[in-house]
């Protein structure tokens, strides 16, 4: 395989690597900027007790709470995406580390080699 092939592969790897990482960052951020402005999330923060006097408010904290739910799974989830995206990186910075070297120590075995 060709040297700088071999090289802009493992860069496409860390750069995919930034990628996942990036998604994952902007899902978290994303879910964490809009459970500040949840409604549910605000009551249950505080604690107090919600009375319901009419349908409309009942449904309306309702659906404010199941987009609660969803920004927490989204916010979770993201956490995962993190992890993977740094360990690509690490794979694909290891791997462009580790190239030369091999590339090296190959070198100087097949010139010990030879008569």
């Amino acid at each position: 395989m060709n040297k700088k092939f071999s090289l802009y592969m493992l860069a496409g790897v860390i750069l995919l690597g930034f990628a996942i990482g990036g998604y994952g960052v902007y899902q978290y951020v994303d879910a964490e900027l809009k459970l500040r402005d949840n409604e549910a999330e605000k009551l249950i923060d505080s604690g107090q007790e919600v009375e319901v006097n009419n349908f409309n408010e009942g449904y309306e904290l309702f659906k404010a709470t199941v987009e609660r739910d969803k920004l927490r799974d989204q916010r979770a989830n993201a956490l995962p995406l993190m992890g993977v995206g740094m360990a690509v990186v690490a794979v694909g910075w290891l791997g462009y580390e580790l190239i030369p070297i091999l590339r090296k120590n190959r070198q100087s075995e097949s010139t010990e080699n030879r008569p």
